[in-house]
């Protein structure tokens, strides 16, 4: 995979290419100081990732965003500021993820697994469907999850998935009117869905909270979700704090 790094601080684009470079995987790196230099790499080296500073130029980093989506080649971005509130901006944009710059390693590498996950889907789709498009602001993977079943691939609307069950080495995927079922992990896909209202509430749950009807309190402190459809998931100790604390009850 081909990265390309866009800080004007030199010691930020080192520390990033060293970040890059313990991991397993072997990357290309490339770096430029600004958004003039960055767009002739990107003509010649036509690279797959895009890290850049926000705190440089919104307005530039929005326009150097544009006018990559606007290329034929499928890009990445991965965008990263000192202020946390500007990870809205970063998904407006189009960004694929967002990091606080004093980068912490395990949330780093997370999202380089995430971009790898992501190229692998992006490949599958191409190999269907041809020169799929990114939408300019939405990606078009937490869109659509492409599914392979035989032969054939399937492109499942993430808005109609309800919720995903894991059944040893496959997963349940459970969407308003259909059951799929595919050899996947549901981590794997849990990095490929929108985190916003996608939520995984045990290690064999994830649930659309779209699709949520009730949470359910019990005397002990115990928590369960009942789905529309009725179904009842009961949410793992593991998982309580961080689902209460995102839905704020």
């Amino acid at each position: 995979m081909k990265i390309l790094i866009v800080d004007e601080n030199s010691g930020k684009r080192s520390e990033i290419c060293n970040l890059l470079h313990n991991k397993t995987e072997k990357f290309k790196v490339f770096d430029a100081e600004d958004f003039n230099s960055a767009i002739d790499i990107a003509e010649t080296k036509e690279p797959d990732l895009f890290f850049l500073n926000m705190d440089t130029d919104f307005s530039a980093t929005s326009q150097f965003i544009y006018q990559i989506r606007n290329k034929p080649k499928k890009s990445i971005f991965i965008l990263y500021s000192k202020e946390s509130k500007n990870a809205v901006h970063a998904f407006d944009y189009g960004a694929q993820d967002f990091l606080i710059e004093s980068f912490n390693k395990q949330r780093f590498y997370k999202s380089i697994d995430k971009v790898m996950l992501i190229k692998e889907y992006l490949k599958l789709g191409d190999q269907v469907m041809g020169n799929l498009q990114f939408n300019s602001q939405v990606p078009i993977l937490l869109r659509s999850l492409p599914v392979k079943l035989g032969n054939k691939t399937m492109f499942i609307k993430v808005n109609n998935i309800k919720y995903i069950i894991a059944d040893r080495y496959y997963a349940e995927i459970y969407t308003k009117d259909k059951k799929h079922v595919i050899r996947e992990s549901l981590t794997k896909l849990f990095h490929l869905l929108q985190e916003d209202y996608f939520f995984r509430i045990h290690r064999s749950y994830i649930i659309n909270i779209n699709f949520l009807q009730e949470i359910i309190h019990s005397e002990k402190s115990e928590l369960d979700v009942r789905m529309e459809d009725g179904k009842l998931f009961h949410v793992s100790r593991s998982h309580r704090k961080s689902f209460t604390e995102k839905l704020a009850i």
